[in-house]
């Protein structure tokens, strides 16, 4: 590499700019001429650059307005379907939306909850996923903070539920937790945009009534668990004289739940029950989600003549 000002050849040396949150050190790598006395930060340019290029299809997919509708672009349909039994966030995005088409944002904050703009079908979509973890405050405020932008466009938002639900931890609602947990609650409530859950995997109490309870559509995957209360602390107050009249409480405490999951928590009882629209096999995850798209693609919502609604701020 050559000195951009005096043409000699660069030292190039790795320097320390500070620690991780772990106490471990941060390199970057410079380019240093010694004749000219200059040193350039080349870590620091790749990053400029691949940011440019981030906001650059950021730009891309979002609309002129909220009633400009979205672009429409070249697609093809991703390499791998949804996969319940090794499930992670990231993955879940990528069965769903186009090939290479998802931008993720905010990937360095709240990291159990993906939120990406992408398309399905050619056309702009925001997806949340939520990893199969208890959520703590910055992911719930993250998830808001997005579902709010998509909203702010008329965006689509489609979200993958499959969640133990909200951190149970004094430290975590000392910091915020109930109150970012409602503030979700209210934007997914008040937004008037194209919403789809996709049921995959636990989706229970508050989880479901926050994520699902307010979608347009709900597609729900064969395996998943869609309940008002988890199956093991259902049983224990449906079945309590059952339960305790066996001879290991334990094990029929297991029985007992497995049997309500699979006959009360199922896909087939969630549309039953009018918790789910649909029920599909998680290969078909993807081909339900552009359907429902479609279908509500002309949704309109009229509101009523008032200000707007006293969400927790």
């Amino acid at each position: 590499m050559k000195c951009p000002i005096c043409g000699k050849d660069l030292d190039l040396q790795n320097k320390q700019i500070g620690t991780s949150e772990n106490g471990d050190p941060i390199f970057n790598e410079y380019a240093i001429c010694h004749s000219c006395k200059k040193q350039w930060n080349l870590d620091k340019q790749r990053a400029k650059k691949i940011a440019a290029k981030k906001a650059a299809e950021i730009a891309a997919l979002l609309p002129a307005n909220n009633l400009a509708g979205p672009a429409l672009f070249d697609f093809a349909a991703p390499a791998a379907a949804l996969n319940t039994a090794a499930y992670t966030a990231a993955d879940a995005v990528k069965a769903l939306a186009d090939e290479g088409s998802a931008v993720t944002l905010y990937a360095g904050y709240g990291k159990n909850v993906v939120t990406a703009l992408a398309t399905v079908n050619g056309s702009t979509v925001g997806i949340v996923a939520t990893e199969k973890v208890a959520l703590c405050h910055k992911c719930t405020a993250k998830a808001a903070r997005f579902v709010r932008l998509c909203d702010a466009y008329s965006i689509p938002v489609i979200t993958v539920v499959n969640t133990e639900g909200f951190v149970k931890s004094e430290g975590d609602d000392q910091a915020g937790g109930i109150r970012q947990a409602a503030r979700m609650a209210g934007v997914y409530a008040e937004a008037t945009t194209v919403k789809v859950a996709v049921l995959a995997g636990n989706a229970v109490g508050a989880a479901y009534t926050v994520f699902a309870a307010s979608a347009d559509w709900r597609v729900a995957v064969n395996g998943c668990t869609v309940a008002p209360l988890a199956p093991e602390a259902a049983v224990t107050v449906l079945y309590k004289d059952e339960i305790f009249a066996s001879d290991n409480i334990v094990n029929a405490t297991k029985a007992k739940a497995a049997a309500y999951a699979k006959d009360v928590c199922s896909a087939d009882a969630a549309v039953k029950n009018g918790a789910a629209d649909l029920a599909v096999n998680a290969a078909d995850a993807r081909a339900a989600v552009v359907q429902a798209l479609d279908m509500l693609a002309s949704k309109r919502a009229v509101r009523l003549a008032k200000k707007h609604g006293n969400i927790t701020l």
